[in-house]
């Protein structure tokens, strides 16, 4: 009589390996690459990789984030085929995940806003300001997404500095999910206060001699603020120039002594011809 002696495959652990790559806004996560399945067989470790059509994928997409993948019908013939008929997997419902991980991202923060000096804190303004990355992209700003440099709000006269503030680099991540800001260059972005020039005070004292000549001095004073190029201004300067003047009156004595002058000749003339006169009468008489 005869009987049968069946050998059954021998079944193996088998796992597959989790993927990553960074964002480039093409690549789905089922086009990862670098996935594997690894068999653990009594000769050794045996690997099979996978392409995009050996798994599925759930909610498959370009975006960072994690997905989840496993084998499909297709991958798990691949294995199959690989060990060969002496071997079958344990479990034909493994499954891996694949991150897509951000893009890093550079931009640049610019601008100027000035303000004439009020002695009341600078605010900011984000109309004065924009942000472009690398990409060419921008970001409509806020208000609250800066700040001063170094925390305070300036009074005085001066060049300061202007960043990002923690509220606006979180509010502006957040717009950017397929991106990590790392370095934004904020050297261009100038908050400047400029001096309020203040009126000009003149004051003219005088004396008059008595000569017809007045002598008197005006003094004109300013005070400016000098705006510091880096960091807080702490130094100002009061400007006095004496500007010293003479002015003319009219020669008013002269004029009377030159008019009393002209009076006596005219009459000296007039006094000569009465003589004149006298004697022609008296000579007639004889």
């Amino acid at each position: 009589m005869t009987g049968t002696i069946t050998i059954t495959p021998l079944t193996v652990v088998a796992t597959v390996n989790n993927g990553h790559f960074q964002y480039d806004g093409v690549t789905r996560a089922s086009q990862a690459s670098g996935l594997l399945v690894t068999v653990q067989l009594s000769t050794g470790a045996q690997t099979v990789a996978l392409t995009n059509a050996d798994i599925d994928v759930a909610n498959d997409s370009v975006n960072v984030g994690t997905y989840t993948y496993r084998l499909s019908a297709s991958g798990i013939a691949k294995v199959m085929v690989a060990l060969g008929p002496n071997y079958q997997i344990n479990d034909t419902t493994m499954n891996g995940t694949i991150t897509i991980t951000p893009a890093v991202l550079s931009g640049q923060l610019s601008g100027m806003q000035q303000k004439i000096y009020d002695g009341q804190p600078g605010e900011l303004n984000a109309q004065h300001f924009e942000l472009i990355f690398t990409d060419g992209s921008h970001i409509i700003l806020e208000d609250s997404d800066l700040a001063f440099a170094d925390g305070i709000a300036p009074i005085v006269v001066g060049r300061y500095a202007v960043t990002l503030s923690a509220g606006g680099l979180k509010r502006i991540q957040a717009l950017l999910p397929n991106y990590l800001l790392e370095n934004v260059d904020t050297q261009q972005a100038v908050f400047e206060i400029v001096a309020k020039l203040g009126p000009l005070s003149d004051t003219v004292t005088g004396t008059d001699t008595g000569t017809g000549t007045n002598t008197g001095t005006s003094t004109g004073h300013e005070t400016g603020k000098v705006p510091s190029v880096t960091g807080r201004p702490s130094q100002s300067i009061n400007q006095q120039t004496p500007v010293k003047t003479t002015h003319q009156l009219p020669q008013t004595g002269d004029t009377s002594a030159n008019d009393l002058s002209i009076v006596g000749l005219i009459l000296t003339s007039i006094a000569s011809l009465f003589g004149l006169a006298g004697v022609r009468n008296k000579k007639r008489s004889e």
